[in-house]
């Protein structure tokens, strides 16, 4: 199903996916068995982050994340929590979880 020749190395992330950017063109059998999924009310009530935490529990261990530079994650960029991390020149797609959007900054006018 994927190449897991490529990817972030297998201790980058927290065993979650993280569907910010997310590729999927699943076959009928998997389409099936994510609405299977969908259909268990009690499991979805418990998710706190339901299309990820559906899809990491559908696709356990048939999953790849993407390098670190392919969703990096707005809200880690602050010097005092990923500084280490971070690089600006690197970043190709900016998860803008839990911070203002670009689009939604007021700009002021020339």
């Amino acid at each position: 199903m994927v190449d897991r020749g490529h990817g972030a190395p297998s201790n980058a992330g927290v065993g979650v996916l993280n569907s910010g950017i997310l590729v999927i063109n699943p076959s009928k059998s998997t389409y099936t068995e994510i609405n299977s999924a969908l259909a268990d009310a009690e499991r979805i009530s418990a998710y706190g982050f339901p299309d990820q935490e559906l899809l990491s529990d559908v696709f356990v261990d048939r999953w790849v994340p993407l390098p670190y530079v392919y969703n990096a994650l707005k809200t880690i960029r602050w010097d005092d929590v990923h500084g280490a991390i971070w690089r600006d020149e690197e970043a190709r797609v900016v998860h803008y979880i839990f911070a203002k959007r670009p689009w939604h900054v007021d700009v002021p006018s020339v």
